[in-house]
C-alpha cells in the first residue's frame, strides 16, 4: 500500500463544465468532514462536490464515494476505483463540478471523474506505506536523558510531551518493531518505565 507525498489541485475545462479537483493527505476520518465542509463554503455555486477517500486504521481499511446528486456510480466511485488501482490509503479526493450546461451522459461521467483522479494522482510521489503503532511512555525525570538519547538512535519520533509528577512521551514506531523497541527500553531501564499500545 501507498500513502501520497504532498497535496495536489488541479483544474479541468471539459464540455463546458468546470472541474476543480483536489487530493488531500488525512490522518482521520475527522479531517475528511473538516474539508468537506470547508469546500462546500468556498464553492457555494458549485452543481456537485463528489468524493471518494481511503482510510487505514487499526487494522481495518474505510473506503467511501460520494456521487453528491450525479447519477448513481458515475463520480465518486470512479474516483475510489483510481485509489483502489494504485493501492493508495489515507487519502481523499474532492471533484468539484461546475455544470456548463452540456449532459455528458453517465459513461461521459465515469471517464471525466476517473481523468480527474488520474491527474490529481499522477500529480504527486507515492510513498510506501509503513504501520505504525503509537506508544505511551511513562517514565521519571532522572530516566528522560536516557530515553531521548536512546529514541534519537532509533530514529523514534516524541509526537507529544507531558510534564506533571512523571514524564510522558508519545511516540510512533513501525508496527513491526514494536516488540524489539519495547523490550529495548524495558531491558535498559530494569523494567522501571510504563509502556503501553495507545
Amino acid at each position: 500500500m501507498f500513502e501520497i507525498g504532498s497535496d495536489s489541485y488541479l483544474k479541468l475545462k471539459d464540455n463546458r463544465s468546470i472541474y476543480k479537483c483536489y487530493l488531500y493527505k488525512i490522518n482521520s476520518i475527522s479531517e475528511i468532514k473538516k474539508y468537506i465542509d470547508d469546500i462546500r463554503k468556498k464553492h457555494l455555486s458549485s452543481s456537485h462536490i463528489c468524493y471518494a477517500y481511503r482510510y487505514y486504521e487499526k487494522n481495518t481499511l474505510f473506503e467511501y464515494s460520494s456521487d453528491a446528486r450525479e447519477p448513481h456510480g458515475s463520480a465518486g466511485r470512479p474516483m475510489l476505483n483510481e485509489l483502489k488501482s494504485k493501492k493508495i490509503i489515507n487519502a481523499v479526493i474532492y471533484v468539484i463540478r461546475y455544470f456548463g450546461g452540456k449532459k455528458i451522459g453517465i459513461p461521459g461521467l465515469i471517464d471525466i471523474y476517473s481523468k480527474c483522479a488520474i491527474m490529481l494522482i499522477d500529480g504527486v510521489n507515492l510513498n510506501k506505506w509503513k504501520s505504525v503503532v503509537r506508544l505511551q511512555l511513562k517514565l521519571n525525570y532522572q530516566q528522560e536523558k536516557k530515553i531521548k538519547y536512546i529514541l534519537d538512535k532509533k530514529n523514534i519520533e516524541i509526537i507529544n510531551k507531558k510534564y506533571d509528577n512523571l514524564i510522558h512521551f508519545l511516540v510512533e514506531v513501525e508496527g513491526k518493531k514494536v516488540e524489539k523497541i519495547s523490550k529495548l527500553l524495558l531491558d535498559r531501564f530494569n523494567n522501571k518505565i510504563s509502556i503501553k499500545i495507545t
